[in-house]
């Protein structure tokens, strides 16, 4: 799956680095920050994951981001400090405000 991601995120013109992991995601997170404390925005689909990053790295942006927003009804509410989007349209301009972009 790396691969596929890496040609996704090129073509959006996201040449960020990448680190992909079966591992938990907050361990990870920290890692690609690493020491020079830059800011973190992480989307992901599972608030396993999100909740992970931020216990990892405190100060993380956090976006839950679903395929298939419906199925956030089956879902506990979302954390105050996970912010909720629709789409990568609705994600967009909140990871740039997030990262000062």
């Amino acid at each position: 799956h790396r691969a596929v991601r890496r040609a996704h995120l090129d073509a959006l013109g996201l040449n960020y680095p990448l680190l992909t992991t079966e591992m938990a995601k907050g361990p990870a997170i920290a890692k690609l920050r690493g020491a020079k404390g830059r800011s973190v925005a992480f989307v992901d689909d599972q608030p396993s994951n999100l909740m992970s990053a931020r216990d990892s790295v405190a100060d993380a942006h956090l976006f839950h981001l679903m395929a298939d927003n419906s199925l956030r009804a089956f879902l506990p509410p979302t954390p105050d400090d996970i912010i909720s989007v629709e789409s990568w349209r609705d994600a967009a301009p909140k990871i740039a405000g997030a990262l000062g972009l």
